[in-house]
C-alpha cells in the first residue's frame, strides 16, 4: 500500500513534465507551422535564441549551412506563440518589440 502512495505521487508530479511542452518547444512548432516545415524536416534548424517575457527570438536555417540565416521574432497570444516577422531584415524596433528580447 505504501509503495502504491510514493508511485502515485510520482505520477502526479510528473505528469506536468510529461504533459506540457516547454516554451521552447512551442516556439519551434510555431516557426515550423509558420513556415509550413513537416514534423519530420531534416532540411532545416530551428534554434531559439531569447525568450524574455511575452516575447521570443530563433533562428531558421538549412542544416547544410548554405544560404542565410532569417531572424524570427514571435509574441506569446491567448493562442500561443505568434510569427510577428520573419527575415534576414527584420528590424524588432519596428515591431515595437522591447530591446531586452532583441
Amino acid at each position: 500500500m505504501f509503495k502504491s502512495i510514493i508511485l502515485a505521487t510520482i505520477i502526479i508530479l510528473l505528469i506536468p513534465f510529461v504533459c506540457i511542452a516547454s516554451e521552447t518547444e512551442r516556439i519551434i512548432a510555431a516557426v515550423s507551422i509558420y513556415n509550413e516545415l513537416s514534423s519530420n524536416d531534416s532540411e532545416h534548424v530551428i534554434t531559439v535564441k531569447k525568450i524574455k517575457g511575452k516575447y521570443a527570438r530563433a533562428t531558421i536555417s538549412l542544416k547544410n549551412g548554405k544560404g542565410e540565416t532569417d531572424i524570427v521574432y514571435l509574441k506569446k497570444t491567448k493562442q500561443g506563440w505568434q510569427v510577428l516577422d520573419q527575415g534576414t531584415g527584420v528590424n524588432p524596433y519596428e515591431l515595437n518589440i522591447p530591446r531586452e528580447a532583441w
